[in-house]
């Protein structure tokens, strides 16, 4: 599910440096898909509510509401920037960088391993006090907090945020994976240190290829028409089974499945170390014929998922809500 460089740095692509990072996912494009996709299934109800949750943002007109003309209705511009406000922490410039910033909220590792070599599990469940050390864990506390009647205001709307933007993430397979093996002894951190040569014969990380897959567009009328293709493709109405099953470990084991047979293709997918690539960018291969448009497909497949899920996330959420303290 992300802003991670920035729009523009992202839209580049840069080979160079390399840049890569851990908590990078759906650039911001796919996450304001997803918030749109939830807007559109949400009800009046549950949007009024979610909405009076936003508006005690701490940095409310600097960063939910900064552009909130870029859709004609502001609420959903405002649902649409806090679904990407957990990227924005990223930056060291932030002014809530060094509070909220949590890269290791972004993902979960469960290891693929290859050639023999095992990576370790991921931590369990949160223990209620200390800082979550993956998304799982992160979600807990989140929607634990969201609940909490003693929770303050301002604070229940950065849960929200990460809400929003968790169960866009884990949607993403390579936020629920690390690959191990001879040639990643450590992981490759989802897929950040595999790079390969895209359709437009560009040297990127699997994972930015990844993130980017829905486009870079930030535009109302680019985003509108993403999810409508991906509404139209994918109706709610097909979903019904998938979409009641609130367990957000079993949204990361399907994504962590699709990493093995979609993103790695079980380990077979032609790549080279991010070393490699750096000294001889030449040697870096292709993708293999057909992957892109599976690649869209399952990716086309996840937002809607993740859409749908996060209406009906938000619903509950809305429905447990306690009077903030003062």
């Amino acid at each position: 599910m992300i802003q991670r460089l920035s729009v523009v740095a992202v839209a580049i692509f840069s080979f160079i440096g390399l840049r890569a990072s851990r908590c990078d996912a759906w650039n911001s494009t796919s996450h304001e898909v997803i918030a749109l996709i939830a807007f559109d299934q949400m009800s009046p109800q549950t949007k009024s509510a979610i909405f009076a949750v936003l508006r005690n943002h701490p940095r409310l007109n600097e960063d939910l509401l900064h552009d909130q003309d870029r859709f004609k209705d502001a609420d959903l511009a405002m649902l649409a920037r806090a679904a990407t406000w957990p990227d924005m922490l990223r930056y060291p410039a932030h002014p809530m960088n060094r509070t909220e910033h949590h890269g290791r909220w972004h993902y979960v590792d469960y290891p693929f391993d290859l050639d023999g070599v095992q990576g370790p599990a991921p931590e369990g469940h949160w223990d209620g006090h200390g800082d979550p050390a993956n998304l799982l864990q992160a979600m807990d506390k989140a929607l634990t907090e969201l609940r909490d009647a003693g929770t303050p205001a301002d604070r229940k709307a950065i849960d929200l945020c990460w809400v929003e933007h968790l169960v866009g993430d884990i949607h993403q397979p390579l936020h629920a994976v690390s690959m191990f093996s001879k040639e990643f002894p450590q992981g490759d951190q989802g897929g950040n240190l595999v790079f390969i040569r895209n359709d437009a014969n560009q040297v990127v990380a699997l994972h930015t290829y990844w993130d980017c897959i829905e486009g870079l567009s930030l535009e109302p009328e680019d985003i509108r028409k993403i999810a409508d293709r991906i509404e139209r493709d994918h109706p709610a109405a097909g979903l019904k089974d998938q979409v009641s099953d609130a367990s957000v470990a079993d949204w990361a084991q399907e994504s962590f499945a699709l990493a093995k047979t979609v993103t790695y293709m079980e380990g077979a997918l032609p790549h080279v170390t991010k070393a490699e690539a750096q000294t001889a960018p030449e040697s870096v291969p292709a993708l293999p014929a057909g992957y892109a448009q599976r690649a869209l497909a399952t990716a086309d497949a996840r937002v809607a998922l993740a859409g749908y899920r996060l209406a009906a996330v938000l619903d509950r959420v809305a429905k447990g809500l306690a009077r903030p303290a003062p």
